[in-house]
């Protein structure tokens, strides 16, 4: 990653005002954010997978009785 502080990125897009935005991150540091936010919605979808799929969703489906 580069060490320049001052870089900024523009990011291109017809849905943001004039077009473009831009951030105070480099292109490599835009870059690992990306790979970062797909490996986390990667993660959350397995996690809806094993989570979602016929288990109850009940806090306290492991308890035998009422809590008191």
């Amino acid at each position: 990653m580069s060490n320049d502080t001052s870089s900024r990125t523009g990011i291109l897009d017809p849905r943001v005002p004039l077009g473009k935005v831009y951030v105070d991150l480099t292109v490599d540091e835009v870059l690992e954010a990306c790979r970062r936010y797909i490996m986390d919605k990667n993660f959350d979808a397995k996690l809806d997978e094993v989570y979602n799929n016929d288990h109850n969703e009940s806090w306290d489906y492991w308890s035998e009785g009422d809590i008191t």
